[in-house]
């Protein structure tokens, strides 16, 4: 099996993985912190990275445009590495400033919790009131 090296800008951090390794599985390898809020699905786009040198694999994405594509841009969990790499992680700044233009992810029902979407996890909060028992029960004898 081929390996590959995967270099992350701007830490200058490099792994090397085998052919077909996503490229947020390399960054979770190399410590590089990648935002991911739905887990790594290709639901949100938050994890969009821009591939500076080298081929990577990347499955039809409607989070982004035919320009984003042809500027270089992925999203780090569906695209896979298909030889050197380079890749910049951008700041959030610049990251939602390349996000511009693309096109809104089709219409999802999401949870809404503490005023905070969340795809996977959803809090409750419970109340729980002691028995209304002023004795403890009897106890049953055989």
């Amino acid at each position: 099996m081929d390996n590959f090296r995967v270099t992350f800008q701007p830490s200058n951090v490099t792994v090397t993985v085998a052919r077909g390794t996503r490229l947020l599985d390399a960054a979770v390898e190399g410590g590089v912190l990648i935002e991911t809020p739905c887990g790594g699905q290709g639901r949100c786009g938050r994890c969009l990275v821009k591939v500076e040198q080298g081929a990577v694999g990347e499955r039809d994405n409607p989070h982004l445009t035919v320009q984003q594509l042809k500027e270089g841009w992925v999203l780090s969990c569906t695209a896979t590495v298909d030889s050197d790499v380079v890749v910049t992680v951008p700041a959030p700044a610049e990251r939602e400033k390349a996000a511009e233009g693309r096109p809104p992810a089709a219409a999802k029902p999401r949870w809404r919790a503490n005023g905070r979407s969340s795809p996977r996890f959803v809090s409750f909060l419970c109340r729980f009131h002691p028995p209304a028992w002023r004795t403890t029960p009897p106890m049953l004898t055989v």
